[in-house]
């Protein structure tokens, strides 16, 4: 079963008052509208904040099914000073239900489609095989193996998961075949809904980091225990379609990465699981610098000295967090060339002088493969240039810098930030530097 999108339906609204009320819905770029005409409107609480006080949840129900509600805001509302008008809520969260009392709000489970999941998981397409020994022609079997999840050992049980979709034409003859790989939580007891899309969050960052471009994602299904409304049956778990077109970073207004085009950084068999699931498990220390970074790559129109500013207050964030975590006590704030210091440190250090060699080459060629100055530069000068340029850009009193300048700049802060990332998962630096394209 899947939502019905086509169409307004009507039906009626549970929850919003204490009785059932005619409502019709409409589904819309962020979510749905659900209009309730009213002829009870009180015309002194319309006009103060009265109203917008919506239920967490809601549940609408019609001759298609049901739908779990949630996330809702009055949108808009009409009404006449006899009080006659018609209340219009915002949806931005619909679930797929039944005619139970079942609530989405603590789930067990999340799976999410991301740009990008299915090359960087070097997942192989399945095996098919189609039979056409039938004599007499009248049927064709087509078996299709599907491959095991692949178990990231990382938090809430997350994993790549597989599913194969039968795709059908009424009238063409034509069969397709849909195979994606979700990222997928699960755990054993009820969580709150926001506990498995924090991680969804977190996967989201590292596609992003991995392409270097805007990866979105899209929220399939969530699970839950459902109540039957059988009495003494028992409680069955099972997986409901999700409609939430703003999960996540929203990518409306910006170039998406494009498969066919864009290569990843490096794939998952290129890391070393056990420093991928430590990494992962540490999301909390990350998540701050991290995601201050990726946000540039959604913010469609923003200028470069705004971008230079981000990245710049990305790289102070991920320098005190890898001191931090090395016990270094902060008397006081640190300078802003200490703290990146403290990435390149982070980045080339490696046991293998091989490996690190190449780290340092790597380095270098982020730091003077796009030169604002067209001369190359140290390491050193290079913190310098790029500290004098952030704070020209960030105070009144301070020259601006050349806007090619800070676009330069905040583009290799973003780079070495996605090298970092990549060598604390355990990926060789001669991949890093023969993947990396800074054209």
């Amino acid at each position: 079963m899947s939502i019905r999108k086509e169409g307004v339906r009507v039906g009626y609204l549970y929850g919003f008052s204490d009785d059932p009320v005619v409502a019709a819905l409409e589904f819309n770029e962020k979510g749905c509208l659900v209009q309730i005409p009213s002829e009870r409107i009180d015309v002194e609480e319309a006009l103060s904040d009265g109203m917008s006080g919506i239920p967490d949840e809601m549940v609408f129900k019609d001759s298609y099914g049901a739908l779990w509600l949630a996330s809702s805001r009055i949108a808009r509302t009409r009404f006449d000073l006899r009080g006659e008008g018609q209340c219009n809520i915002q949806v931005d969260r619909i679930v797929e239900s039944d005619f139970s009392e079942s609530s989405f709000k603590v789930i067990v489970g999340m799976k999410t489609i991301i740009d990008g999941l299915y090359q960087w998981s070097g997942v192989e397409y399945p095996v098919v095989s189609i039979d056409c020994s039938d004599v007499g022609g009248q049927a064709v079997e087509i078996r299709v193996k599907n491959i095991p999840s692949i178990e990231l050992q990382g938090p809430m049980g997350s994993k790549l998961s597989t599913s194969i979709i039968p795709l059908l034409r009424r009238f063409t003859g034509w069969i397709g075949l849909d195979y994606r790989v979700h990222f997928q939580t699960s755990s054993a007891e009820l969580r709150p809904w926001d506990d498995h899309a924090r991680f969804h969050g977190m996967m989201q960052d590292m596609m992003c980091l991995v392409y270097g471009k805007p990866c979105a994602v899209k929220i399939v299904n969530v699970s839950n225990d459902i109540k039957s409304s059988v009495k003494g049956a028992e409680v069955e778990r099972r997986w409901a379609e999700v409609h939430e077109p703003e999960f996540g970073y929203v990518s409306r207004h910006v170039e998406r990465m494009n498969p066919a085009r864009d290569h990843p950084l490096f794939k998952y068999d290129d890391m070393d699981p056990k420093l991928f699931s430590d990494f992962m498990r540490a999301w909390d220390s990350w998540s701050k610098p991290l995601r201050i970074a990726t946000t540039t790559l959604f913010q469609a129109g923003a200028t470069v000295e705004a971008e230079l500013i981000q990245i710049a207050v990305a790289l102070e964030s991920l320098g005190f967090e890898i001191q931090r975590r090395r016990g270094v006590n902060h008397a006081k704030n640190p300078e802003f060339e200490a703290l990146v210091k403290e990435i390149v440190n982070d980045f080339i250090s490696k046991d293998d002088e091989v490996d690190r060699r190449f780290r340092s080459e790597l380095l270098c060629k982020i730091l003077q493969g796009a030169k604002p100055s067209g001369k190359g530069m140290k390491n050193s000068d290079w913190v310098k240039c790029f500290k004098d340029a952030y704070l020209g850009a960030k105070h009144a009193d301070r020259e601006l810098p050349d806007p090619y300048a800070s676009y330069v700049f905040a583009r290799q802060g973003f780079e070495l930030i996605r090298v970092w990332f990549g060598k604390k998962v355990g990926v060789d630096g001669r991949l890093l530097a023969k993947n990396l394209n800074l054209d």
